[in-house]
């Protein structure tokens, strides 16, 4: 079953920081409530409509934002959150992919949290 995020992501691309932190902040409020095959599908939804609006700096500045985000949850959902991220990203089309991957892993690199981050994924 298909989960709407009901996130408008050409609005969303277009809000100063302090309110895209927010929105997303709430999108993961809702997804952290549901069964984690419904999280990774809205997730994967979510990366494919960013990857349809945003250029890569767009892109990565989401990314850098949800960064910041996981790294304030608890470790244990942090950790979930972050696997549940990357089952997402698994599933998207082989060109999708490989763009998650380079904007994510350079999202990463520029992130202050890219110790907490790396932790998480180790």
């Amino acid at each position: 079953m298909a989960i709407n995020l009901s996130l408008d992501v050409k609005s969303l691309l277009k809000l100063p920081e302090n309110k895209k932190e927010e929105t997303l902040k709430n999108v993961f409020s809702s997804l952290l409530g549901l069964q984690q095959e419904q999280v990774v599908n809205a997730l994967t939804d979510f990366i494919k409509e960013v990857q349809k609006y945003a250029n890569d700096d767009q892109y990565k500045e989401i990314c850098k934002t949800n960064l910041k985000i996981i790294s304030s949850l608890p470790e244990n959902v942090a950790k979930q959150v972050v696997m549940m991220r990357l089952q997402a990203q698994n599933n998207l089309p082989e060109s999708m992919k490989n763009r998650d991957k380079k904007v994510l892993n350079d999202a990463i690199n520029e992130s202050p949290y890219k110790e907490k981050i790396l932790k998480l994924l180790s």
